[in-house]
Parts: C-alpha cells; structure tokens; sequence
C-alpha cells in the first residue's frame, strides 16, 4: 500500500492522477484509486511528536516519510503503517 502527500482538488474523485509527484520508499509501483475518505485529520502537527525515527511507531514512520522533507510524494508505507492508517477511514 501506498500513502500520498498532496493537494487534492476534490477528494470525492473516484481516481487520482499525481503525474508530477515525487515518489519515495517503492512509491513509484503505485497505481491510485480512491478506497476511503479520511474521517479525521492526521497532519504534521499529529505527527511532529513522533520523532524519534527508531521507535517502530507507524505514527513515526509517517512523519518520517511525509516531514523529514517537505515535498508532497508518494511513499509505500508498512503493514504497521496501514493498520494505523485504518482508523483514519
């Protein structure tokens, strides 16, 4: 699976073109269609207290991949990652 920082125009599109989009961590095996739509916000200021990169937190993996640098991208995520993202849809 695969999580995306980006602009998004309108979030109820059933499909998503991010041409330009840098990609990261196996992000470029990506082929995007919208599965869910977020409930609830997780952004840098959720994430900015998980920093300590060699917790094995999902939270701090995604602050890794998403505000080490602050590039929108394209990232894989683990199966952690994913987990956690789920309580987000």
């Amino acid at each position: 699976m695969f999580a995306i920082k980006a602009a998004i125009g309108d979030p109820r599109a059933e499909a998503f073109a991010f041409g330009e989009q840098k990609t990261m961590y196996g992000g470029k095996r990506i082929a995007i269609r919208r599965t869910a739509l977020a409930r609830r916000r997780l952004g840098r200021s959720e994430l900015k207290p998980f920093a300590d990169w060699g917790d094995g937190r999902p939270e701090t993996e995604l602050n890794f991949k998403f505000y080490r640098q602050a590039t929108n991208k394209i990232v894989g995520i683990s199966h952690e990652a994913i987990a956690f993202l789920r309580g987000f849809f």
